[in-house]
């Protein structure tokens, strides 16, 4: 190789490596990272691959590969003593208060409880190198303001709505122990507040991951204890194309995770919350995914069923209505880019069909059609549920994305989420439209 060309190649590598780098911000600096990786070290954390925390457009704070990690290549192993689980709160100072509380509370509200007075007790708490590197703030719903909210598409109001009350009860529930409390811990008064507790309650159920408890006789039954935080490892940022095996290793009592994909050096490495479409993704972890493969809408039975009342012989109706709950066909309703599912077609042909049809519903299971004139029928009940849908958004498709690009700067991040979320929904209907239209014209 002539020298000309062996310089040529060095720059090429030099540029490609600058590049790379440039799709990512280090956070080898930042003082809580740092600190974090230092308290772990002592706690006996050894990293199984080459890691680094990092930011990166899109997704925030992530881990970066810096070496190439094969597929079946162990990522992390955190040991025990590093995970946050509800066996560490009744080991904890709130262990016997907690054991002879009534009514019982759950893992999720003692987690919560011990994370607000762990950060309270500041550099005190054996836990404050992870809990300072917890994100202050969450962008679900629950910290939606009430315009932010009237953004959100009508189809999720009453996820929305139930969500919040379940906070709200859990809040009430632990502020009834934490009165209890402060008498034992004067320095833990006034801590737990609506918005302290709405910060914890959103760590152990945005951050978690799934490790299944023994059962505790001092512990609720109505909630499965499941939930570990896992400091470093919570900095894995989810894909839906991403598989990985993960679990608690009683061998050598570490929690660990395994990548099933391999990685490039420089390529942020992810795992897998499971197979959520945006919705949920927004509703339980703030974000979503562009080009989510899970992406889809779920019809609520009722309103399926108001599709057709005028499609359909109204003293028959009941009777199919009775039906389909007694199959169990009345969830999962859904469609997506590619069509209304067979589920939701069938529940639709089950409803339309005449009473001699009837007769013979199983067959309609089997993905039996409607004759013509029942298919025809058929495509009638379908327009008119996607045409109920879209007259439930107060915009268009074409304003919200007008709205989001002439004024983005004026958006808060929860505005922009609620228009992506709406107008994504009404492209998934206007494709389950035209796929509807070209099936019956062919």
């Amino acid at each position: 190789m002539s020298k000309d060309n062996g310089r040529r190649d060095r720059e090429r590598r030099k540029k490609q490596k600058k590049t790379e780098e440039e799709k990512f911000t280090m956070l080898d600096n930042d003082e809580k990272t740092v600190r974090l990786l230092q308290w772990m070290k002592r706690e006996n954390f050894v990293k199984t691959c080459h890691l680094r925390a990092a930011h990166f457009p899109g997704t925030g704070r992530g881990l970066m590969a810096c070496e190439r990690i094969q597929s079946n290549q162990l990522l992390i192993s955190l040991p025990r003593k590093l995970l946050i689980t509800t066996v560490t709160v009744l080991d904890s100072y709130l262990g016997s208060h907690i054991q002879g509380w009534t009514p019982k509370l759950t893992p999720a509200q003692i987690l919560s409880i011990f994370l607000v007075c762990e950060r309270c007790r500041g550099d005190r708490s054996s836990w404050q190198p992870y809990i300072s590197t917890l994100p202050e703030v969450f962008t679900t719903p629950a910290y939606f303001n009430g315009e932010e909210l009237s953004e959100l598409p009508k189809s999720i109001d009453g996820v929305v709505q139930r969500q919040l009350e379940n906070l709200q009860l859990s809040f009430e529930a632990s502020s009834r122990f934490m009165e209890k409390l402060e008498r034992t811990f004067p320095e833990f008064h006034g801590v737990l507040t609506y918005e302290s507790y709405r910060w914890a309650w959103h760590v152990v159920n945005t951050r978690s991951i799934y490790m299944d408890m023994p059962v505790s006789q001092y512990l609720c039954e109505s909630e499965r204890d499941e939930f570990a935080l896992a400091p470093f490892l919570d900095l894995l940022n989810h894909s839906a194309k991403i598989q990985v095996e993960a679990g608690y290793n009683k061998l050598n009592g570490c929690y660990e995770i395994r990548t099933l994909v391999p990685y490039k050096r420089y390529d942020q490495v992810f795992i897998s919350y499971g197979a959520h479409d945006n919705r949920t993704l927004l509703l339980e972890y703030g974000f979503m995914l562009p080009r989510n493969p899970h992406t889809s809408i779920n019809f609520d039975f009722d309103t399926v069923v108001s599709s057709v009342r005028s499609h359909s012989d109204e003293t028959l109706l009941e009777t199919k209505i009775k039906l389909l709950r007694d199959i169990n066909m009345i969830r999962d309703l859904i469609c997506t880019e590619d069509g209304a599912s067979w589920r939701l077609l069938t529940v639709l042909r089950i409803l339309i069909c005449t009473r001699q049809q009837m007769q013979c519903w199983q067959d309609l299971l089997l993905r039996e059609m409607l004759p013509e004139e029942g298919e025809t029928l058929l495509r009638s009940a379908a327009l008119s549920l996607f045409k109920s849908q879209t007259q439930k958004y107060r915009t268009t498709l074409e304003e919200d994305e007008k709205m989001l690009t002439s004024n983005t700067s004026s958006h808060s991040n929860h505005k922009q989420l609620a228009i992506q979320l709406r107008m994504e929904e009404k492209a998934i209907i206007r494709c389950c439209t035209n796929v509807l239209l070209q099936t019956f014209r062919s």
